[in-house]
């Protein structure tokens, strides 16, 4: 949807897990909901079952990720929406180690450089939304789940193919906007998150593993593998943007 405050703007697209938290939403996020009685016990395990296979390497990444997600979407089945948002508002503001030390630091560093803050994550709009509007994000993509009349439905929407989504989504963006694609960077801690940071005139990588480094060092991209270094990090790209 198009919004006039944003047109022509630089924008800041960060990817949520790994990148801003330690760890991934939508595996931590059942556990509450579990505790709470929101949440379906055999369907936690065929996340677990679903995690442990890729660990092992009996599954790729993109069947993982759609046993993953069926999965939560299934354990939510029949819930009212707004309990489910209600426990992911409480869980953000009751477990704020969940996030990395500079993450809600840097979202206001972005903020004040006049950039458009956009989170991309895989995980359930659920939390998301919630960490994202503690951190002062503009706008929030996460997976969605269908709803009738307040109740899940037991099914999600979107592409299995999270990095596409998210490529797709930030096409969109700046094609909308007329985004200044020059002056706009990426954040991500994955090759998974390549392709979207490849739309933007600069990139940040977080933590990246050995077999990247090439990829990242000819995009020129930053690479911050230091949690305490990142915001005077960032801060010295901003400065030659």
């Amino acid at each position: 949807m198009y919004e006039q405050r944003f047109e022509g703007k630089k924008i800041a697209v960060l990817d949520v897990d790994g990148t801003l938290s330690k760890g991934y939403f939508i595996t931590k996020f059942p556990l509450v909901l579990l505790e709470k009685s929101l949440f379906n016990t055999e369907k936690l395990n065929n996340m677990r079952r679903a995690e442990e296979e890729l660990r092992t390497g009996k599954s790729t990444y993109y069947n993982t990720g759609i046993k993953i997600q069926d999965a939560y979407a299934k354990g939510i089945k029949n819930q009212k929406q707004e309990d489910i948002l209600e426990v992911g508002f409480e869980f953000v503001k009751q477990n704020p180690e969940f996030l990395f030390s500079y993450s809600k630091e840097l979202i206001e560093i972005l903020k004040n450089y006049n950039y458009v803050v956009i989170l991309e994550s895989g995980s359930p709009l659920d939390v998301i939304l919630p960490f994202g509007k503690l951190l002062g994000a503009d706008l929030i993509y996460a997976t969605k789940y269908t709803i009738k009349k307040g109740i899940y439905t037991g099914k999600w929407k979107g592409t299995p193919t999270l990095s596409k989504r998210k490529q797709k989504t930030v096409q969109r963006f700046i094609e909308l906007h007329n985004s200044d694609v020059e002056n706009s960077i990426g954040f991500g801690d994955s090759y998974l998150d390549f392709p979207f940071i490849r739309e933007l005139g600069n990139g940040v990588i977080f933590t990246p593993k050995p077999e990247v480094i090439k990829t990242i060092k000819e995009n020129n991209w930053l690479i911050c593998n230091k949690e305490d270094e990142v915001l005077n990090q960032v801060l010295e790209l901003l400065k030659t943007i």
